[in-house]
Formats: C-alpha cells, sequence, structure tokens
C-alpha cells in the first residue's frame, strides 16, 4: 500500500513541478548552458555547509559597500539558475550580502528540460524535501537553511538582521524560517507553490506549513508588533493559486502585505503571459530605453524597500506602503 502511495504521490509531484516549469517557459528568458551558469557562479564566492546531516555548497555576492545586513535567496525548480543569481547581484548592488545555497546540487547543470524532469523526480524523495506535506512537524531542508542562517550569516553578520527570499517549491521557507530564527526580520514569500498539482480547493488553500510551524510564526507576531510579511504572486497564475495567499494572510491576520500583480499591467502592458509565474527571475522584465516601469521591476524596488525597513537602523520598522504602490496592507 505504501509503495502504491509512492507512486501516486511522485506522479502528482511531477506533473506539478512540469506544470511550473511550463509558464516560466512561455516567459521567454533563453535556456541557459552550462558555460553561461559556470560564467555567471565565477563572481560569487563559494563555501560548504553541513548540518544534521546535510551538506550543500552555498554561493555569496558582497555588497559594494556592506552595512545594511544580509538576505538568504533560496531558489525555485529546477535548479540554481542564472536568472536567480542576477537577482542575488541585483539586491547585492543594493546594499546587501546575498547568500544562496544550491538546494538541488546543480552547479554544474544547465537548465535544460532534462535536468527539469530530473529534479522533477528527485526532489520529492530527497533527504531535506521528503513528505513535505504539510502535517509534518518540520522538514530537514528547512532545519539545514536554520542552521546555515544560525552558524554562518548571524556569525559573519553580528548585530545585523537578516531578510529571505522564497521562490516557487521555496517561497513559504521564508515564514518557516523566520519562526525558527529570530535574526530573520524580512521574509518575503514570491509564487508560493506545492510539489502537487493545484487541484482542489484543499490544495490550492494549502501553504504547506505545519501546525506546529504556524504557531511559532505566531508567538513571534504577539512579541513583535511590527513584524511582517511581503507575499508576491501574478493575479492569474495557476501554480501559485489566489486561494494559498489568502490562506497566508489567515493565518497571519494584519501582518501579509498582499503584491498580486495585476494582469493589466502585467499581460496588457509588459506583454507577459497571463499566466506568468516567476517574478523575479524568469519573468522579471528590467525597465529600457526610457520606457515605463514594468510591474516585476516594480515589485523588485517594493521588496528592497520592504528590506530596507525591516533591516536598516537599530531596530525594524513597520513598512507602510505608498500611495499607488504594488503592495497593499491586508487588514
Amino acid at each position: 500500500m505504501m509503495k502504491w502511495l509512492s507512486i501516486v504521490w511522485l506522479g502528482v509531484s511531477l506533473m506539478g513541478i512540469v506544470s511550473c516549469a511550463h509558464t516560466d517557459l512561455k516567459c521567454c528568458n533563453p535556456i541557459e548552458t552550462k558555460e553561461e551558469k559556470a560564467e555567471e557562479i565565477r563572481r560569487f564566492e563559494s563555501f560548504s555547509f553541513e548540518y544534521a546531516g546535510i551538506r550543500h555548497d552555498c554561493l555569496v555576492t558582497r555588497a559594494k559597500q556592506p552595512g545594511k545586513g544580509a538576505v538568504l535567496l533560496l531558489h525555485e525548480m529546477p535548479s540554481l539558475s542564472v536568472s536567480v543569481l542576477e537577482l542575488a547581484r541585483r539586491m547585492a548592488a543594493k546594499g546587501y550580502d546575498v547568500y544562496v545555497p544550491d538546494l538541488w546540487d546543480s552547479q554544474q547543470s544547465s537548465g535544460s528540460r532534462a535536468v527539469f524532469v530530473k529534479n522533477a523526480i528527485v526532489l520529492p524523495l530527497s533527504k531535506g524535501f521528503r513528505l513535505d506535506l504539510s502535517s509534518v512537524p518540520s522538514r530537514r531542508i528547512v532545519d539545514w537553511l536554520s542552521g546555515l542562517c544560525r552558524e554562518v550569516i548571524v556569525k559573519q553578520h553580528p548585530g545585523e538582521r537578516i531578510g529571505c527570499v522564497g521562490l516557487c517549491v521555496t517561497g513559504v521557507f521564508p515564514v518557516m524560517l523566520a519562526g525558527l530564527v529570530p535574526e530573520i526580520a524580512a521574509p518575503v514569500v514570491c509564487q508560493p507553490s506545492l510539489l502537487r498539482l493545484p487541484l482542489g480547493d484543499e490544495v490550492k488553500a494549502d501553504i504547506g506549513m505545519s501546525k506546529a510551524e504556524v504557531k511559532l510564526v505566531r508567538s513571534r507576531m504577539e512579541r513583535e508588533p511590527d513584524f511582517q510579511i511581503l507575499a508576491f504572486r501574478f493575479e492569474h497564475d495557476n501554480v501559485s493559486p489566489a486561494e494559498r495567499l489568502n490562506t497566508l494572510i489567515q493565518c497571519f491576520p494584519g501582518r501579509v502585505l498582499d503584491g498580486t500583480l495585476k494582469a493589466e499591467n502585467y499581460y496588457g502592458r509588459d506583454k507577459l503571459p497571463l499566466n506568468a509565474h516567476a517574478i523575479l527571475t524568469d519573468c522579471y522584465v528590467a525597465p529600457r530605453g526610457g520606457k515605463k516601469v514594468t510591474e516585476t521591476h516594480r515589485a523588485f524596488v517594493e521588496m528592497m524597500e520592504f528590506m530596507d525597513a525591516k533591516l536598516k537602523g537599530s531596530q525594524p520598522r513597520r513598512y507602510v506602503p505608498s500611495g499607488g504602490a504594488l503592495v497593499r496592507e491586508v487588514p
């Protein structure tokens, strides 16, 4: 019986991840080669970190003018991509040291469809992500990330606070980590997805957090009245449905900033696919040639404003979106 359940789970996981890739491929970023990735990786420092029986490499890009703090950037499927590393460098240009762990040990692979399918099969069965269901009390990959924060990032940035950005299947990890690592003061959730197809109301609404994990974050909310979570998704992203963001808002009332990108802007004006997915990476469009700011660039700018509010100064400040901002406060 367990064997058949495992097969069914693997099949559903694979379909869910493939649907995620399909939307990103439609954003028209060319598939990267190993050589292109290697060239990008050479811009970064690298070290290996082992914790709780798991070892991964971690890349770091340093700010030219440090002092704001550090950011932990968690990559998406299918691998640590050039677009994720470009996001890290954009954040470093804003004054932050950015740490990018290679969660799928994929530095030597390309962004090909074959690599994607391989990782889609391996990931649900890996030590860190196995049984990534909301009923489990904890998961090893989150434990490893919390160790990376405490043993490396906090020690390299004494007295400073940390931002954390999750993308796709790692989307909600920053919230989980905020319940474990008090230094994480700026959790950012981007297009949160699960290793399952978003079929049925229950799965669409599932944020992938256990009751114990939610309780830890709520305890922090009680201690810190200005603790907030920033969440982004495209309005018509079926892989990261609106129901999931609504659950996040309901779990942490008054603390989630809704950064839903409106279709009239990203689709009607910026010409991205209606069901676009990866806001800050594969579907990110920088303003060029004096053109109006794109919706994805607005998301990046407001994310960095959120980071500044939470990480600069002696104490984190409550982030209040300006008039006309993409992000809105939710009661």
